[in-house]
């Protein structure tokens, strides 16, 4: 439009205040390359924990929260809805916040996956059980056929301790045994090392 036609207050107006009105316009497109670039990323709603999650806790409603986060941050396998957790078993432990993935969890009472069995372990009176929690990854060790201490399974996750009445832990047998989470044919190998001599554990 012909400034001829604008109102010569108007015109004024703009030429006294035209280094306010562009630092706006500026504004305004930065604001509007932001948003752009904001919503291409999108975003996701992911289910986190409301507050530290022991190691073998059930997970019930309570447990759970949810955090929207940009979807190129969104883990692996992360849950989107809270019904996708509930009455599952935390692996391990999980810091409040921490995002709630299909592979930090298994399913109903279960203390393994499937294809996975939990193994009863009795381990020397010597060896130090209370520096170990649910969740645990330790190398199972026993005497080897040579008469020497060797590790018999290396990598086998703890998934329940020798403790009564502990909130958010499971029990195992009472006396010193720790029940570990093993692959059959391991299971096996520490069932026989287990036969032969009493097992011992090293931490990871």
């Amino acid at each position: 439009m012909p400034l001829s036609f604008v109102p010569e207050p108007v015109r004024r107006a703009f030429r006294w205040y035209r280094r306010a009105f562009a630092a706006a316009f500026a504004g305004i497109a930065v604001f509007a390359g932001l948003t752009a670039i904001t919503t291409s990323r999108g975003d996701t709603v992911v289910v986190v924990a409301a507050h530290p999650i022991a190691g073998g806790q059930r997970i019930v409603s309570t447990d759970l929260a949810e955090l929207r986060l940009p979807s190129d941050a969104v883990p692996d396998g992360a849950l989107t809805t809270p019904a996708e957790a509930i009455d599952r078993t935390a692996i391990s432990p999980i810091p409040r916040r921490g995002v709630l993935a299909a592979s930090s969890l298994v399913t109903g009472g279960s203390l393994v996956a499937a294809g996975r069995v939990a193994l009863p372990v009795r381990v020397d009176e010597n060896a130090p059980l209370d520096l170990l929690s649910v969740g645990d990854r330790i190398d199972l060790l026993g005497t080897g056929a040579s008469g020497s201490l060797e590790v018999v399974v290396s990598d086998a996750r703890v998934v329940a301790l020798p403790t009564s009445g502990s909130s958010g832990m499971l029990s195992a047998a009472p006396g010193r045994v720790l029940l570990v989470d093993l692959s059959p044919s391991d299971a096996t190998r520490v069932a026989s090392a287990a036969a032969v001599s009493s097992l011992s554990f090293a931490l990871r």
